[in-house]
């Protein structure tokens, strides 16, 4: 089955779905969010900046003016005002008045307790006590799927972000960094500088000499000898003092492909861009040089296999391996989330939008004032006479499913 055909039956599953079920859905537009039910109608447009869905709970948050709120499945709000709003296998994650709470799905606090912080991990959430990070704070919590705490013996000053089952995290007695598995203990312990998240089976790492990668045994699979590393599921890239080097991923380990002098960088899924004594060069995961360009060329990665550039008259998208591209927009921004491109030109001295897929083609005409793209290929087109809404379907034609008019989306 090709990418269209999946893209089009998925489409249509979840139109079938979608009409069937009486679910909130979300598009975060440039008016807002609108919140509309199973039968397409408009349960809410503007009244929010942003939502969106809570986990597995059924619920949404949602951003006012004041902060942060909770809505139910319908879009009624239900919650009390937050600053920030989270959810991990644990319950949802609150905080208010700069303090954390854990609660449940009903809302209600799972164990009556305030944190400093509690970060999500794939099998509950870590929990700090501490008063602040210049002193040495309380030990760490761990909170399960019911929300029992455990008290594990680690000081912690910072989290990151939980990759892989791994949480970067600074030890608080020594100021290292290290890893905390699933269950709230260590699993690398702490004797980096700083430590990134795990990108299949792989991470960034510091040591006093510099930049290196590890691995999940935090054993150096690259020593600390660079002044930065970049990496993602498939390429390294690393820089020392100017000259820049390109490292592959394969079942033998990590094998240099490249190296430069001078010049700058940066991955993008298969490739990797070079620029350098204003020429572009895009290289494929092997080495292979597949094109260049003159002047400032890649401004930022596009899908899978294209990338979009900057030419004086304007914008276009290039697909490297057939070597095709797109017509010249005045804007060109990539949706990743779902595989399109927003795409814009000047109209009577205004930025009007539509949208292009990644053959190129325009799927909506560039008419609109903004269109935003949920991850379930939902589109949201604002005109000046209101709203329409479509779902995307492959190398079919978009399907109108409802249009609000102009005093809906009136601010």
């Amino acid at each position: 089955m090709t990418s269209d055909m999946k893209r089009l039956f998925l489409a249509l599953l979840f139109l079938a779905l979608f009409g069937a079920a009486a679910e909130l859905n979300c598009i975060n537009t440039s008016r807002g969010a609108l919140l509309f039910d199973g039968e397409y109608a408009s349960v809410s447009f503007g009244e929010y900046e942003k939502a969106y869905p809570l986990a597995d709970f059924g619920m949404y948050k949602a951003k006012t003016t004041e902060g942060w709120t909770v809505l139910d499945g319908q879009g009624v709000r239900i919650g009390d005002t937050y600053q920030k709003i989270g959810a991990c296998e644990a319950g949802i994650i609150v905080m208010k008045d700069q303090k954390y709470q854990l609660l449940g799905a009903d809302l209600v606090p799972v164990n009556k307790k305030q944190y400093m912080l509690i970060t999500p991990l794939s099998s509950g959430a870590l929990a700090l006590k501490g008063q602040s990070w210049d002193s040495i704070p309380d030990r760490v919590y761990y909170l399960d799927r019911d929300g029992q705490e455990y008290m594990r013996d680690i000081r912690l000053i910072f989290t990151g972000e939980e990759q892989e089952g791994l949480l970067p995290a600074c030890d608080g007695e020594t100021g290292l960094w290290g890893y905390i598995g699933e269950d709230a203990v260590w699993a690398i312990a702490p004797s980096f500088a700083s430590a990134g998240g795990f990108v299949n089976g792989i991470a960034p790492a510091s040591a006093l000499s510099g930049m290196g990668v590890i691995n999940r045994n935090g054993e150096w699979l690259l020593h600390p000898l660079f002044t930065d590393v970049r990496l993602n599921e498939r390429l390294i890239l690393c820089r020392e003092l100017g000259a820049l080097y390109v490292y592959r991923r394969d079942e033998n380990g990590l094998i240099l492909i490249s190296a430069f002098e001078r010049a700058e960088g940066e991955l993008t899924g298969e490739y990797y861009i070079v620029r350098a004594e204003g020429e572009t060069e895009i290289y494929d995961s092997y080495g292979t040089l597949m094109m260049n360009c003159e002047g400032e060329g890649l401004i930022y990665p596009g899908l899978p296999s294209q990338l979009v550039f900057r030419a004086e008259e304007g914008y276009r998208a290039v697909d490297i391996e057939t070597m095709e591209a797109s017509k010249t927009y005045g804007v060109i921004r990539a949706n990743e989330e779902y595989g399109a491109y927003l795409c814009g030109d000047l109209n009577d001295g205004a930025m009007r939008y539509g949208l292009m897929d990644e053959r190129f083609r325009e799927i909506l005409p560039v008419v609109y004032h903004s269109v935003s793209v949920n991850k379930d290929g939902i589109a949201a087109a604002l005109k000046a006479d209101g709203l329409e809404v479509y779902a995307l379907a492959g190398d079919q034609a978009p399907v109108l499913l409802t249009t609000i008019n102009k005093t809906d989306t009136e601010e």
